[in-house]
């Protein structure tokens, strides 16, 4: 790599996204539903908790987008994530019981939001991201925007705030910039790279299609971009690792 870009991606990045179905990622509707994310472990007590928490933070003023009842800590029982919303913004909150493991608060005030779950190894230690979105849409332009956050053993800490998806409409013709990410070993070192596709698709027809990789400063506990396709004499093609994941 010729030219090395050091910049940490905790800091706001506006690069734009591709990769998921923006349609089909806000599924639910926006009136406090709780739902189970991919489990098969659903029993009454966690329902009940569920609704209790509803409740509570009902009362504090939040309006509930959702309760998302999911495996997400090394703990035996299901945790709870709350979707909330206040005039200060919205809000993550992820309860184990009656305790608050963890929250992040966003200044953005959204229509409606939605979480993501992925795992993957880290020399044989299991890594959870929380990808974290909202989105905006007044019927013409439409943003989302991604928090993400990784998961090692107990501890969540926030690696990443991006905008992850812009629609711009006018009378002549429209832009969409989306990104995706994935994470893969690409060097054989036992930990994973964040491996960033940007498109940018101008009238339905024109695309631009640039690459990123970031890897993981275990000092710094940060994703640092050590590769840009921008800054490149050659082109860099990473096609190949996203169009993986959409076979998976």
């Amino acid at each position: 790599m010729k030219k090395t870009l050091l910049i940490i991606i905790s800091l706001i990045l506006s690069i734009p996204l591709y990769g998921i179905d923006v349609k089909s990622l806000f599924n639910l509707s926006s009136d406090g539903e709780i739902v189970y994310y991919k489990s098969d472990d659903i029993n009454n007590a966690d329902y009940t908790q569920a609704e209790k928490l509803k409740a509570e933070l009902q009362s504090k003023g939040y309006k509930i987008y959702s309760i998302v009842i999911a495996d997400v800590l090394p703990k035996a029982e299901n945790e709870f994530i709350a979707l909330v919303s206040s005039v200060q913004g919205n809000k993550i909150l992820i309860y184990s019981k009656d305790n608050e493991e963890f929250s992040y608060k966003s200044d953005k005030i959204g229509k409606n939001a939605t979480v993501d779950l992925e795992n993957f190894y880290d020399k044989q230690n299991e890594v959870g991201i929380i990808k974290y979105y909202i989105i905006n849409d007044d019927g013409t332009d439409k943003d989302i925007y991604m928090y993400m956050f990784r998961i090692d053993g107990s501890s969540v800490k926030f690696i990443a705030d991006v905008v992850f998806y812009r629609e711009i409409n006018s009378m002549k013709s429209s832009v969409i910039t989306q990104m995706d990410n994935v994470f893969e070993d690409i060097d054989g070192d036992g930990i994973y790279e964040m491996l960033v596709e940007s498109r940018e698709i101008v009238g339905g027809n024109n695309e631009r299609v640039e690459y990123q990789i970031y890897k993981l400063s275990k000092s710094k506990g940060k994703y640092e971009c050590i590769m840009s396709s921008w800054l490149e004499d050659t082109p860099i093609d990473l096609s190949g690792y996203f169009r993986k994941k959409i076979q998976k």
